[in-house]
């Protein structure tokens, strides 16, 4: 790690790093912090340049999870991005690609699938450099899921990066898993996830043991099995929670409130959307419109057409930002259903007919077979006379 000082000078610093990392795992983020702050401290008294960029990093992240609302996307790109010339300066190829993993977590959140995937992928590239082989299965496959890669193209690329992988990673099987949903092999989803979830939860991984429950709750409401993704969705939501973590929670109430829509449960439906809503950062796009869209439905649902048409726009209207074709489907079926609601069924089938083509280009089956159907039911219903917006 560029020049290197002795050991004993650096053992602070470093011993605080892996720390702070073991306890961000087990989803102890407010102990991860301190011991962050720690050995960042030292590292600032001891001049070690490369572990107080390395801890700054980590605490950023850490951040990013833990507290999205108070962190803003530009200048963590800042930081990430000057944090590799930094690094690279000092020939710290390990250290570039922490800071690459996080400029790859910022822009993903951005709904900037494309560039997060360049990122991700740098960052691989200078750990295999470093021969770092916890930095390399590091978020591998994350950036290809929800963004406009084919989901035949992105299992081949996943399941490459398994088959080369040296040790197990579960959150690329569990990101293997949802592509195997979105094509409707629902029974290897299933166990793959389960799979995943397991090895998570043995390790002591209670953070990553969540993200890979809210990924098998979206597989299961891909199979439209609505009640099996409520009995994931919720204790993940819960132990979110207990961790204080704001971001994957946010997604997690989200899908729990979409689960619960889908049974008929109203009021836990609007109650999850009221959380999703208060632990989403504003450019959490994917949180932001999840929860915009079940609240419109319910609304819909609630004989408040002007409310939930607000709504299911603004959700549209974010969703079209980013290059995540599956939200952008999911908007434009949301949107759907509030107009099928107030019987303006011509309207509803033109979005979804915008939802069947994006689900088509992202090759989601499981989304395109349901979208196809819920067309083929306003076909039926669609009247002589269109109705008049």
């Amino acid at each position: 790690m560029g020049k290197e000082r002795p050991r004993a000078s650096r053992a602070v610093p470093e011993a605080s790093w892996l720390l702070g990392v073991a306890l961000f795992e087990r989803g102890e983020f407010a102990r991860a912090d301190e011991v962050l702050e720690s050995g960042f401290r030292s590292a600032e008294k001891l001049g070690d340049e490369p572990y107080r960029w390395r801890l700054k990093l980590e605490r950023s992240d850490l951040g990013l999870w833990r507290e999205p609302e108070t962190l803003h996307s530009a200048d963590l790109i800042h930081e990430a991005e000057t944090a590799v010339k930094a690094l690279e300066r000092l020939q710290d190829p390990a250290g570039v690609a922490r800071a690459y993993r996080l400029l790859g977590d910022v822009l993903n959140r951005m709904g900037r699938q494309e560039e997060a995937v360049r990122a991700f992928e740098e960052g691989v590239r200078n750990a295999a450099i470093a021969g770092d082989e916890r930095e390399i299965s590091e978020r591998q496959g994350v950036g290809v899921t929800l963004g406009p890669m084919a989901v035949e193209s992105c299992i081949r690329l996943v399941e490459g990066i398994l088959q080369s992988s040296r040790r197990p990673n579960v959150e690329t099987e569990g990101q293997l898993g949802l592509l195997y949903a979105m094509q409707g092999r629902f029974d290897q989803a299933k166990e793959i996830l389960q799979t995943a979830l397991s090895r998570a939860q043995s390790e002591g991984a209670e953070w990553k043991a969540a993200s890979i429950a809210v990924g098998l709750g979206t597989a299961l409401l891909l199979a439209d099995e609505p009640y099996a993704a409520e009995t994931v969705l919720r204790p993940a939501t819960e132990a979110l929670e207990r961790m204080g973590e704001q971001s994957l929670l946010s997604s997690a109430a989200a899908d729990l409130a979409e689960a619960f829509y889908r049974q008929g449960k109203q009021r836990e439906a609007l109650q999850a959307t009221s959380l999703s809503e208060a632990a989403s950062a504003e450019d959490d796009v994917l949180s932001q419109v999840t929860w915009r869209g079940v609240r419109a439905k319910l609304l819909a649902e609630a004989g408040k057409p002007a409310e939930a048409e607000l709504l299911a726009r603004e959700g549209i209207e974010l969703a079209e930002r980013t290059d995540f074709l599956n939200l952008r489907g999911d908007a434009h079926v949301n949107l759907a259903v509030v107009l099928e609601a107030q019987g303006r069924r011509a309207q509803a089938l033109e979005h979804v007919r915008r939802a069947a083509s994006l689900f088509r280009q992202k090759g989601n089956v499981a989304s395109s077979e349901r979208t196809e159907a819920l067309l083929g039911q306003l076909h039926l219903r669609q009247p002589g006379t269109p109705q008049q917006a």
